[in-house]
Formats: structure tokens, C-alpha cells, sequence
């Protein structure tokens, strides 16, 4: 039986619980990157966490996944999104993207995000839906879709 999937805002209450799954998705590429400080990360997601730029995706009512889009002058940023590796390959994903995508598009706005280098399924999934690498950090790879053009696609 497959899982159905629904969709809302963050709430203020939502924070811890979506740290925790933050944690159990992130960690591990963070640790080969940069090492884990539980406290940072805890601050540096704090200060981040603005409810109306998040969208929940809850199985059964419990959170399993989140994307996180900011605003910026001519790009919807794609601060963080991630899915509980049970929930992964299942179209999911690819849904809450098109939805980011589609907004984008509507604004006439490009997406960018950055994905991690060590993090290659991530990149072959933004890849595969027409996001390209147009720059580079020391830890990350920056990639950007033209919205507009994707959603004639």
C-alpha cells in the first residue's frame, strides 16, 4: 500500500521536530564535511527557521520531509530540502519540486540551491529535473534552473 503524502506550512511548533529529522537526514554529510556541533547546528537552524518559508511534507500526519524556499531578488532559493530516506524514490520529492518550480515560474524566477559535492544522488536529482551547476563553494555545488523555461517542458 502506498503512503499518501499531504502537504502544509511550517508552524512555530514545528521547529524541534524538524531539527531532529534535519539531524537524522543531514548528519552524516555534514560530519565528512565539516564535522557535527550539535550546539551550531542547533543555533544555525534556529536562526534559519521561518514557518511561512516552509512546506511540511507529512505521512499519516508526521513529518517526513521539508523544503525550505526563501525569497530572493530574482530566484526562489532552495534553502533546504530533504526527505526521511524511507520516503525517498517514491515521487515525493520529485512532486514538492515541480510545486517549488511552478511558483517560481509564475514569478518569472529562476530556483537555485546548492547541494552538497559528496552528496551525488541529490545532484543527479536536481540533474535529472534541469537544474545545472553554475558555481561552486569549497563543500558545495551551486545549481540553477530557469523556472520559466522548465515549466514548458
Amino acid at each position: 500500500m502506498t503512503a499518501a503524502y499531504t502537504y502544509r506550512l511550517a508552524r512555530d511548533d514545528d521547529q524541534a521536530r524538524l531539527f531532529r529529522l534535519y539531524r537524522s537526514v543531514m548528519k552524516s554529510h555534514i560530519e565528512l564535511i565539516l564535522g557535527w556541533d550539535e550546539q551550531w547546528q542547533e543555533h544555525d537552524f534556529s536562526e534559519h527557521f521561518e514557518p511561512n518559508w516552509i512546506t511540511v511534507v507529512l505521512s499519516r500526519n508526521e513529518p517526513v520531509g521539508y523544503a525550505q524556499v526563501e525569497p530572493r531578488s530574482n530566484v526562489l532559493y532552495l534553502r533546504m530540502f530533504l526527505l526521511d530516506p524511507e520516503h525517498q524514490n517514491k515521487g515525493v520529492g520529485t512532486g514538492v519540486l515541480k510545486r517549488i518550480i511552478s511558483a517560481a515560474s509564475e514569478e518569472h524566477l529562476g530556483v537555485m540551491l546548492q547541494v552538497f559535492k559528496i552528496n551525488k544522488p541529490a545532484r543527479r536529482f536536481y540533474e535529472h529535473r534541469g537544474f545545472r551547476v553554475v558555481g561552486e563553494t569549497s563543500t558545495s555545488l551551486v545549481m540553477e534552473l530557469d523556472a520559466s523555461r522548465a515549466s514548458r517542458s
